[in-house]
């Protein structure tokens, strides 16, 4: 009896596309595709556990985060240092410029009045000479040349002591403005010096 002549047996139902997929994982993908799966996954597997532990790297940029804010600290310690040196700095030279202010004064005064005599001017312009003189900022501020200019140019009396001199107050300004700047410039200066140490230290 031939089979495939007999009306009794019902035909195979139509192959599903699950089945389709399935039919050919198992004959294509899984034969060829095997041999260079496995070895591919062993190898990521190997590069992965080669790879840094997250928790080493957060240590490791936590160290680098405290280095950094040392460094802020250390330099701000030291800015904070260095203006307070050189604000101490300025506050005794302004001193000073206030002894220099009020002996110019003091001589302009001598100079300026008819009962007052000449040898008593000539000891308050050598005693002011050698204030100035020793006065370790003198070169920075230029406090002899420009004393020396006063003594020689200013002629100028007024009605009194307080309006008495010219170019003398002029120069009085002149030092103290002279004197703000390089204390800006000294600290500056240093900090450009501390910079340049932290790099050499760094490298």
């Amino acid at each position: 009896m031939n089979i495939m002549n007999d009306l009794n047996i019902l035909p195979d139902a139509p192959e599903t596309w699950q089945a389709k997929i399935s039919r050919l994982v198992r004959d294509v993908f899984l034969p060829y595709a095997v041999p260079y799966v496995i070895p591919a996954f062993l190898s990521w597997k190997i590069m992965r556990g080669h790879r840094a532990d997250p928790d080493d790297r957060i240590a490791s940029l936590q160290a680098e985060i405290r280095r950094l804010q040392q460094e802020i600290e250390s330099f701000q310690g030291h800015i904070t240092t260095t203006q307070r040196q050189q604000y101490q700095k300025h506050i005794q030279i302004n001193r000073d410029l206030d002894a220099i202010s009020n002996m110019l004064e003091e001589r302009q005064d001598i100079y300026c009045s008819p009962f007052r005599y000449k040898d008593t001017r000539l000891k308050a312009e050598k005693k002011l000479r050698e204030y100035v003189v020793e006065r370790p900022y003198e070169k920075e501020l230029k406090l002899f040349s420009g004393v020396e200019e006063i003594l020689e140019k200013d002629t100028h009396c007024g009605i009194n002591r307080g309006e008495n001199g010219c170019l003398m107050w002029v120069y009085m300004d002149l030092w103290r403005t002279r004197a703000r700047l390089n204390m800006q410039e000294n600290v500056i200066l240093k900090m450009r010096t501390y910079d340049s140490k932290s790099k050499d230290t760094n490298k």
